[in-house]
């Protein structure tokens, strides 16, 4: 059982039915907590994100509503406090998978990666 009180089995299901967008969105998150990057949600959005701002946010704002991660906001900045370790664990592998499906998505995935560099 995660921190969260949802199952691994949950957790795997909400990632195997997430869009490849909503998947990268999470995978930025990671990113951003990993190399402690803040980030304004428009500019990640404008240059490497692959639709708009307020999908992503949508996505993190139910993520972070049924506690898979955890962030603060302020005049549009970003600041990663937390990710359920299963998630971070698994999202890269399951991008890897997703692009193996749909090899252009690589080029989005190289973006966000780029972004947090």
């Amino acid at each position: 059982m995660s921190e969260n009180n949802l199952s691994e089995q949950q957790i795997n299901k909400f990632l195997s039915m997430s869009s490849f967008a909503g998947l990268l969105a999470i995978y930025a998150l990671k990113l951003s907590l990993d190399k402690k990057i803040s980030f304004n949600r428009e500019d990640f959005a404008k240059e490497a994100y692959l639709t708009s701002s307020d999908y992503f946010f949508g996505f993190i704002v139910a993520s972070t509503a049924i506690g898979l991660v955890s962030h603060n906001i302020k005049n549009g900045v970003i600041t990663v406090t937390a990710i359920d370790p299963i998630i971070s664990s698994k999202i890269e592998k399951i991008l890897e998978e997703n692009i193996k499906l749909n090899t252009t998505r690589k080029a989005d995935l190289n973006k966000v990666k780029e972004y947090f560099v």
